[in-house]
């Protein structure tokens, strides 16, 4: 479907502004937008970004200890990769030696219908498949390597 140019940047700077409303964000990098989620069970980073190239919505949620370390230059390429080459789901990215990122993406299409309330039901269920799917990690025997 081809949207013009004046209907995208409508429509970027309502994905933006609903972003803003919706998340504590902590850090911005171009359209990537970074909260940290911490609650009695959990703490994850959650990264929301608006791809510019198709009217999506990328959410990423992944382990905050990877992100307090950002010597790794690697990190925000993985991420960026991820979100114009995966598809909804677990992924798992090396981070070098034996370190091993989880993350959990979800991907939605960018509508002006996007509210607050669209957008935290999107981010409290990714929140739940997170931490349910880092206990399966985390207490397995052997950890593998989830599929996307």
């Amino acid at each position: 479907m081809f949207m013009g140019e004046k209907y995208q940047e409508r429509l970027t700077d309502h994905s933006r502004r609903v972003i803003k409303e919706c998340l504590n964000i902590i850090e911005v990098y171009g359209d990537t937008y970074v909260a940290i989620h911490r609650d009695e069970e959990t703490e994850c980073v959650i990264l929301v970004t608006v791809m510019r190239s198709v009217p999506l919505l990328s959410i990423i949620f992944a382990d905050e200890l990877a992100f307090k370390n950002r010597s790794d230059p690697g990190l925000l390429l993985v991420i960026n990769d991820m979100n114009t080459s995966s598809i909804t789901g677990w992924h798992a990215a090396s981070l070098g030696g034996d370190s091993v990122l989880y993350m959990y993406r979800q991907c939605i299409r960018l509508t002006m219908e996007l509210s607050y309330e669209v957008l935290f039901q999107l981010l409290k269920e990714g929140i739940s498949e997170y931490k349910e799917g880092k206990r399966r990690i985390m207490t397995s025997s052997c950890p593998a390597t989830p599929a996307g």
